[in-house]
Order: structure tokens, then C-alpha cells, then sequence
């Protein structure tokens, strides 16, 4: 009897032990709460705001007049569910940068940024009657440089296509200098075609798809993810001095997310309340009356968060709704060219961002 008892304690020990090491190895169910553009998960956003600030640092050297322009600007942090496939291509805007952080990979590269630009009529580009758009897909080389591939897509109605480009090179004829007796030599003569670049057909190889493929998906992509903005939540600018980074997170996460920003004291001593929404509600007066206190945003919008200096602000009270509509074409000049007829890249960077960040 004692014998048997052991052994059934023995069953119940190990059978206890086994479903405590089930647990414990079994992986957490997190909830998937993004929404669209919104993050809901702080460790969704914090390890790659610095990834976003260094790898946009990197595109100095590669890409200056991009550097310039979406270091002030902003590039987004882009939410791990989002989708392009029910965007209006009517609706692009004519810049916008997105930080891919891994999301959109090759055999050989990793994207680290995708980001576009809508030009008047780039003397580069085979003419067409559409909108054209300069797509830009940059990757590191190595930790210290980044390399960036370059193409053009047309919008036509609901229609993108890639656009063929101006592709200089050379065309080598042998010659003799005196007749059929002088020595031979070699003669360069300049020439162009239209087509597509090499870097794009060797990217779009690396990846088993087609230039255009590759284009399109990349370009919907990040014009989305940069339209998006716009949709819900609050918009969130990280800047770090140097560059701007951007996100959205629902109204209701702001106390969550920022639990340890630096912010100043309130006039009664206590800590300033994050920014934040409040509902319609009564008020009692204390003379047996009510107020209805209309919806509305209240508290802390500027403060220090980590190594960044961060505003909040409600599209459609701080700014435009549709800030991300931004429909103001660049000229592309030719080499050598210059003109004051025009703001440059950092110029306009410049006063996007004084009105963001009001």
C-alpha cells in the first residue's frame, strides 16, 4: 500500500512539474492592439526611434537634399499592421518618408527607408501626362554609409506605372588614325536610352520580381504609411537635435507611453499631467447647479523624452487635418543650375516643421 501511494505521488510530482514547464515556456499571447497607424506598445517604438535618428543621419552623405529636407520634416515610424492595399492613390501627397525598420526586406538588403517626392515635369524622366514621382529606397552599405536606389513612378487616374528614365553611356567605335595603315584607336561617343537603372533591376533581381513590381509595391507602401498619418490618434515628433522622428498612439495611451518623461512641476508642486482627452461631463458649481463642460485636450505637449525633445499635436486643432496632403511639386534642375526662384530642401524643411510643431 505505502509502495503504491509513492508511486501515484510520484505521477502527480512529475505531471505538476511538466504543465509548470509547459506554462512557463509556452509564449505570452500579447494582444495586437495597433490600429491601423496607432502603436499601442511602448517596446513597439523605443528601439527603433534610435535606429530611425541614426540611420537618417547616415543618409547625409548619400542623399543631401533628402537629409535635409525629412531631417526637419520627419520620418515615420511605421506600425508593424499596417496596410496599403485599400489606399487611394488620388490622395498622395508629394513628400513624405517612412522608417521601414526590417519590414520590407530582400535576399540581399535590408530597406531601411523609403520616401518620395513629386516633381514638375523632370527633364530625366521620358515625358508623360500623369503625376510623377522621384521613389528613393535607401540601405546600408556598411554602418557608416547608407546607398540609395532611385526611380520614378507616374499616377494616371487610378493607374502607377514606372517611368523610364534617361540612361547616359557610351558608344565605342574602333578606328584608324591614317587610313588603313595608322594604329588603331578607340572613339567615345556619348549617347543615351531611356530605361531603367541598374541599381533598380539589380534590387529587383536580388528579390525575384520584376523593376516594376518592385517599384509599385515599394512606392504604395510608403505612400500610405505617410498619408496614414493623418487617420487617427495623436502625432507624436521626436527630435533629437538633429533629426525628427514621427508616430502616432491613441489618445487614451499618452500616460502610458510617456510615464518617464522629464517635465517641469505644476503651480501647486505637483507633476504636469500628460496631454491627454476629456469627455463631456457635468460640473457641480456648489450652488446646486450644472455646467456641461464641453469635450476637449488638455495638458503637458512639449517635454523631454529620453535623448528627444517631443511635441504632441491633434491634427485638425494644431494644424491642418490633412498636414499629409502636402501637394507642393519640386524642380528638379539641372546640374550646374541654380535660380532664387525657388526654396531649397532645407527651406521648406524648415517651415513645415516651425508649423507642425506649434
Amino acid at each position: 500500500m505505502l509502495q503504491t501511494l509513492k508511486k501515484w505521488l510520484s505521477k502527480l510530482r512529475s505531471a505538476f512539474s511538466l504543465r509548470k514547464k509547459d506554462a512557463a515556456t509556452k509564449p505570452k499571447q500579447r494582444r495586437q492592439a495597433d490600429t491601423r497607424t496607432n502603436f499601442y506598445f511602448r517596446e513597439d517604438i523605443l528601439d527603433q526611434l534610435p535606429r530611425l535618428h541614426d540611420h537618417l543621419s547616415r543618409l547625409k552623405k548619400a542623399d543631401a537634399d533628402a537629409y535635409d529636407f525629412h531631417s526637419k520634416y520627419g520620418a515615420r515610424l511605421v506600425s508593424k499592421t499596417h496596410d496599403a492595399s485599400n489606399f487611394d492613390i488620388a490622395k498622395t501627397p508629394s513628400a513624405g518618408m517612412v522608417f521601414c525598420n526590417g519590414k520590407q526586406k530582400g535576399n540581399k538588403l535590408e530597406i531601411n527607408f523609403i520616401y518620395f517626392r513629386e516633381f514638375e515635369k523632370p527633364y530625366m524622366c521620358k515625358p508623360n501626362a500623369g503625376r510623377v514621382f522621384a521613389v528613393y529606397m535607401s540601405f546600408d552599405v556598411d554602418r557608416k554609409f547608407s546607398d540609395v536606389v532611385e526611380y520614378f513612378v507616374s499616377i494616371q487616374g487610378d493607374e502607377i506605372s514606372l517611368c523610364r528614365t534617361r540612361q547616359n553611356g557610351f558608344k565605342y567605335i574602333q578606328s584608324r588614325s591614317a587610313g588603313k595603315r595608322g594604329p588603331m584607336h578607340t572613339i567615345r561617343i556619348p549617347q543615351f536610352r531611356w530605361g531603367y537603372s541598374e541599381k533598380l533591376q539589380e534590387t529587383a533581381m536580388d528579390n525575384d520580381v520584376t523593376p516594376e513590381e518592385l517599384a509599385i509595391q515599394m512606392f504604395l507602401f510608403g505612400a500610405s504609411a505617410w498619408h496614414s498619418s493623418t487617420d487617427d490618434g495623436l502625432v507624436i515628433r521626436c527630435n533629437d537635435g538633429k533629426t525628427v522622428a514621427t508616430f502616432n498612439v491613441d489618445t487614451k495611451r499618452t500616460p502610458y507611453f510617456f510615464k518617464d518623461r522629464i517635465t517641469a512641476l505644476a503651480a501647486d508642486g505637483k507633476r504636469k499631467r500628460i496631454f491627454h482627452y476629456v469627455k463631456a461631463h457635468a460640473r457641480d458649481m456648489g450652488d446646486d447647479t450644472n455646467v456641461t463642460v464641453k469635450a476637449h485636450y488638455r495638458g503637458e505637449r512639449h517635454f523631454r523624452w529620453g535623448g528627444d525633445k517631443v511635441s504632441i499635436t491633434v491634427p485638425g486643432l494644431h494644424h491642418g487635418k490633412k498636414w499629409a496632403d502636402f501637394n507642393v511639386k519640386a524642380h528638379l534642375l539641372e546640374d550646374g543650375k541654380q535660380t532664387s526662384k525657388y526654396l531649397t530642401a532645407s527651406q521648406v524643411g524648415d517651415r513645415l516643421a516651425q508649423h507642425l510643431e506649434k
